[in-house]
């Protein structure tokens, strides 16, 4: 038997080097893409918020009411958007919206994977949308994943400018919008 000695081959050492550095790499990109995701999730949230205003700024322009009857917590018109439950919530305010006309399927927060009818099926302290009655007009709210400074200033800002709830220890919420 002929031991080939001069056969060039990778040892097990240059092997493993080579196996870690992947290992290293695909972890770093790994990390860029779920930034580039929770990015594109808050995107999705402020847009979300945008639409939930304009239609309620639509049904105020209808009605002269930013409070959608028979929807929300205990039926006040405020509290999460997307919720439905028997006794504190018989109908979502996006139910009523869609319901009025405002929305043929309501925005859902991309962290929510199931929803029926624009409701979604995930209870309180997920996350979703909330809407409340400030001192002049009306708040939405969401939970961003990687808010900016921006973003909280802007919600410090409608809180103490326009009299709106800080839903940050309650909720979470770290990012809103006024309008009214």
């Amino acid at each position: 038997m002929k031991f080939m000695k001069n056969k060039k081959a990778f040892t097990l050492i240059e092997l493993l080097i080579v196996i870690a550095i992947i290992g290293i790499l695909s972890s770093a990109i790994l990390v860029n893409v779920t930034s580039a995701r929770q990015r594109a999730n808050d995107a999705k949230r402020k847009s979300d918020l945008n639409q939930i205003g304009a239609a309620y700024m639509s049904y105020f322009a209808s009605t002269g009411s930013y409070w959608v009857p028979n929807t929300g917590w205990l039926n006040g018109g405020e509290g999460w958007f997307n919720y439905q439950e028997v006794s504190s919530y018989p109908t979502s305010m996006a139910d009523g919206l869609i319901g009025l006309g405002y929305f043929s399927v309501a925005p859902l927060d991309p962290g929510l994977t199931h929803a029926s009818q624009g409701t979604a099926s995930a209870g309180p302290g997920a996350r979703q949308y909330m809407k409340y009655s400030c001192a002049a007009g009306f708040a939405v709210y969401a939970q961003l994943e990687l808010p900016s400074a921006q973003d909280q200033a802007d919600y410090n800002k409608i809180i103490s400018n326009h009299g709106c709830p800080d839903l940050t220890a309650a909720y979470r919420m770290n990012y809103g919008m006024y309008f009214y």
